[in-house]
């Protein structure tokens, strides 16, 4: 009879335990589904109050660069993807952002760049790069005082961006043209060339059109970089969440 109880006991707590953990994971399950789809939500419709502040330096930005435009959600939204982590990061529109590793070196708003090679020279600098062909704009940054300037980070990145919207002539459609621009502004105006090459050499794809054509024929290595994303996944990603995921919240902060 013991042994009958301990066996009805024991099947009946080992039955409320599994029940117990399979709520549990249900649960956890739920929860993680959530903060996912709130984290996605609040990329959309969340603004860091620190961004507001340099509102002012982008539209005086806009008017000089690409008055053409509407107003500058753009490179508001390109700005929260180079220096965001995460919206409540401390880094989030942050000056003094940075991304360091053995390859590279980013800096501040607008992530200018150095880049390195295995041996630790340096394979392209952004930053110098530009204020060699903007001595007119950026005289005043380097690398000794690009922390302390926000305001020329910003416009070192209205020129990058105007730089390589000008080179960008072969396009189907004006957002084509800016989806391009935006993935040049990531991996570099050569990656487009490339791409282009690679397209033309496809049969059925469109070079002057970015989705489902230029996006699908990446000349970049598929080795995982970071978080086990290649170079061509970061590229395309960017200007998939720069565009779709962050610019339209900046848009209605202008309308």
């Amino acid at each position: 009879m013991g042994y009958s109880y301990c066996v009805d006991y024991c099947s009946s707590d080992t039955q409320n335990m599994m029940n117990y953990r399979t709520l549990r994971k249900g649960v956890l399950w739920t929860l993680l589904l959530l903060s996912t789809l709130c984290y996605s939500q609040s990329v959309k419709t969340y603004i860091p109050p620190q961004a507001l502040q340099f509102k002012g330096i982008y539209i005086l930005n806009q008017e000089q660069f690409f008055p053409r435009l509407d107003d500058p959600s753009y490179f508001m939204a390109l700005t929260e993807h180079e220096s965001c982590i995460s919206l409540k990061h401390s880094k989030c529109w942050n000056a003094s952002s940075k991304l360091q590793s053995k390859r590279e070196l980013g800096i501040g708003l607008s992530q200018l760049t150095k880049t390195y090679r295995e041996d630790g020279t340096i394979r392209f600098d952004t930053l110098t790069e530009l204020r060699q062909r903007h001595k007119e704009h950026l005289s005043e940054l380097s690398w000794l005082t690009v922390e302390k300037r926000p305001d020329l980070q910003i416009k070192a990145m209205y020129l990058l961006t105007r730089d390589n919207y000008v080179r960008i002539v072969k396009a189907k459609t004006e957002d084509d043209r800016w989806f391009m621009t935006d993935a040049a502004y990531n991996a570099g105006y050569g990656s487009i060339q490339k791409r282009k090459t690679k397209c033309s050499l496809t049969k059925g794809c469109d070079p002057t059109v970015w989705e489902g054509n230029l996006a699908e024929h990446c000349p970049m290595s598929s080795k995982p970089l970071y978080g086990k994303r290649s170079a061509c996944d970061i590229n395309n990603h960017h200007v998939y969440d720069v565009f779709y995921n962050r610019m339209p919240k900046y848009q209605r902060l202008f309308q």
